[in-house]
C-alpha cells in the first residue's frame, strides 16, 4: 500500500490526530522526558487514547493508562480546533472549554514536543543496514530499526518492497501452471518453485531478513515435494495447483489475525515509509482491506480451478478466468490506496475488527475446501 504525497490526512478525525502525533514527535525537545499524556474525548468523536513518551520516543495507545502524567478532558471538536491552530489552547483552558489534571507544565511543553519539523516526512529514502548473517534464526545485536527500515530491503539488488512481493509470486505462478500440465513431472512442478524460493529466502537471510510469507512459501514448496513426487499422495497430485491457490489465499487471511504483526501486503509496502507509520491505522487498515480482497480472490480462483479439472472441455476458459481474476484484485489494490488520506471511519478499530472477522470466515472456507479436496477421489 502506498500513500499520496501528502504526509497527513486533509481532514483527520480526533483519533487520527492523536495517533499521528508520534509522527511529528520532537525527540530533541523531549530529551530524557518520561511521561504519559491521557486524552479523554467527548463530543462528536468520543474516544480514550494516550501517548507514552520514553527514551526519546513516543507511542500511541488506545484506552486508559495506569498512571498518566497529564490528563486532558476535552470535547473532540475543541481539541481539534486547538490542534489546527484555530483556537488558543490557553484561552480555551481559561474559558473552561476543556480541563486538565496532573503536570500542567507538560501541557505548556506540548507545542515543542509535537512541533512538526520543516524536513518532516513519512517517507524513508535511506538504505537499510545489512543485517548479520542468519539473523532470522537468532537475536540480533543490531536494533530492529536498522534491519527493517529504508526505501527498500538491503542487498545488491535494487528492488523495492513491492517488487519483492511480485518476485514472490514467480515460483507460485510456476507451481500453479506446471501442476495443471499433466505431462510435467511432479518433481519439476514442485522442485523448480522450491529451488527459486530457496534462492529468494537465502538472499534475504544473507542481506537482511526474509518476511514470513517468504519463509512459509518455502515451507509449502518443500512439503509439496514430499507430498507429491516423494510420497505420491493422490489427492495432492490431482489437486496440487488448486491446493496451492487455496494455501496462498490462506496466507492472506492469516495475515489479518493477531498471529502476525502486519497484513500480507504491508510486509512489502512498508518499505519506503518511516517505522512509526507501520503501526498507524492509516497504514494498517488499507493493507487489511487489500489482503482480504486478495484472499477472497484466491478462493474464487480455486473454485474455477476445480471446475477446470472436472470439466476438461472448458479447461482453457476456466483457467483464463482463474488467473484473470487477479486483474480486478489488482485494480482494487491500486484504487483503494489512493483515497487513504481522505477516508474516515466512525470507529476505525471496529472496522479493523470486522476485517479480521471476515478473515476468519475466509480461513474457515479454505480449510473446508482443503478437507474436501484431500478426501475427494478423482481419476
Amino acid at each position: 500500500m502506498s500513500l499520496d504525497k501528502s504526509s497527513v490526512p486533509r481532514n483527520p478525525t480526533a483519533r487520527q490526530m492523536v495517533e499521528g502525533m508520534p509522527l511529528a514527535f520532537n525527540r530533541e525537545a523531549a530529551a530524557d522526558l518520561k511521561a504519559v499524556i491521557q486524552f479523554y474525548f467527548s463530543g462528536r468523536e468520543p474516544g480514550i487514547y494516550h501517548l507514552v513518551i520514553n527514551s526519546g520516543d513516543c507511542t500511541f495507545h488506545r484506552g486508559t493508562a495506569l498512571e498518566p502524567t497529564l490528563r486532558i478532558n476535552a470535547p473532540s471538536e475543541v481539541w481539534m480546533q486547538i490542534a489546527n491552530g484555530e483556537l488558543s489552547g490557553q484561552d480555551a483552558l481559561l474559558k473552561g472549554q476543556y480541563k486538565v489534571e496532573g503536570d500542567t507544565s507538560l501541557l505548556l511543553k506540548m507545542g515543542e514536543l509535537f512541533k512538526e519539523r520543516h524536513d518532516f516526512a513519512i517517507y524513508d529514502m535511506s538504505l537499510p543496514a545489512k543485517g548479520p548473517l542468519f539473523q532470522v534464526f537468532r537475536r540480533s545485536t543490531i536494533s530492529d530499526g536498522l534491519t527493517q527500515a529504508g526505501k527498500r530491503p538491503a542487498g545488491p539488488l535494487p528492488l523495492s518492497g513491492m517488487a519483492w512481493m511480485t518476485l514472490l509470486f514467480v515460483p507460485w505462478t510456476i507451481f500453479w501452471i506446471l501442476f495443471d500440465i499433466k505431462s510435467v513431472s511432479p518433481w519439476l512442478a514442485a522442485g523448480i518453485p522450491l529451488i527459486l524460493m530457496t534462492l529468494i529466502v537465502l538472499y534475504r537471510i544473507i542481506y537482511n531478513r526474509p518476511v514470513w510469507p517468504e519463509i512459509v512459501s518455502w515451507a509449502f514448496f518443500l512439503a509439496a515435494c514430499l507430498l507429491g513426487p516423494v510420497l505420491g499422495l493422490t489427492p495432492f497430485l490431482a489437486w496440487g495447483s488448486v491446493i496451492g491457490s487455496l494455501f496462498m489465499g490462506l496466507l492472506w487471511f492469516v495475515s489479518l489475525t493477531p498471529m502476525v504483526k502486519l497484513p500480507f501486503c504491508a510486509e512489502y509496502s512498508k518499505w519506503g515509509f518511516i517505522r512509526k507509520l507501520w503501526g498507524n491505522s492509516m497504514f494498517i487498515q488499507p493493507n487489511m482491506a487489500i489482503s482480504l480482497v486478495w484472499g477472497g480472490e484466491f478462493i474464487i480462483a480455486s473454485g474455477f480451478g476445480v471446475a477446470a479439472r472436472l470439466l476438461p472441455e472448458f479447461f482453457i476458459l476456466f483457467t483464463v478466468i482463474r488467473y484473470g481474476l487477479m486483474i480486478p484484485a489488482a485494480v482494487f489494490t491500486s484504487q483503494y490506496q489512493k483515497g487513504v488520506i481522505d477516508r474516515k471511519f466512525a470507529d476505525i478499530d471496529r472496522t479493523m475488527s470486522n476485517l479480521r472477522a471476515w478473515g476468519h470466515v475466509g480461513m474457515a472456507i479454505i480449510i473446508i475446501m482443503l478437507v474436501i479436496l484431500f478426501s475427494w477421489k478423482i481419476a
